[in-house]
């Protein structure tokens, strides 16, 4: 069994990066930082926010993941916009729950893990639906595990 989604814009995903990031700019300028970090720390809290809403909510970036594909035997396939394909496995650790999929995953000749968000306005219902049913139930985020994948 395979399971491949088209993935596609998600506002719901960009509303909560916009509220996360905003916190986050809330708390560095009420904190007594001197002028100079906190400037730093809020640029780098504003290019975080363009480049997460850009390639994970937006799907704009050249380097934004627009299709994958799942095995049960837990091999992947990630496609970028730019049309790149890169293979890996999916690892054990993926939540999994009706309004979004947190797909970790390590790409074929790269040490660290990513993790991918699914949220259910980003994928087809009917495809988000058989990939958490393939991650529960089958091999890949299963493998080493002696119980389901964490649902809520």
């Amino acid at each position: 069994m395979r399971v491949t989604l088209e993935l596609g814009r998600s506002p719901e995903l960009a509303a909560v990066m916009v509220v996360l990031h905003a916190s986050a700019l809330a708390v560095v300028l009420s904190s007594p930082l001197p002028p100079a970090p906190a400037l730093v720390a809020v640029l780098v809290l504003l290019v975080s926010l363009v480049a997460i809403v850009r390639n994970d909510c937006l799907r704009t970036g050249a380097h934004a993941i627009v299709r994958a594909q799942v095995g049960a035997d837990g091999t992947l396939v990630l496609v970028d916009a730019s049309g790149t394909s890169s293979a890996g496995v999916v690892l054990p650790g993926c939540y999994v729950v009706p309004w979004i999929v947190l797909l970790r995953f390590r790409l074929d000749g790269r040490r660290r893990a990513g993790t991918l968000a699914i949220v259910r306005d980003a994928a087809t219902p009917d495809g988000l639906r058989r990939l958490r049913i393939l991650l529960r139930h089958a091999g890949p985020a299963r493998r080493g595990r002696r119980r389901p994948v964490r649902t809520v």
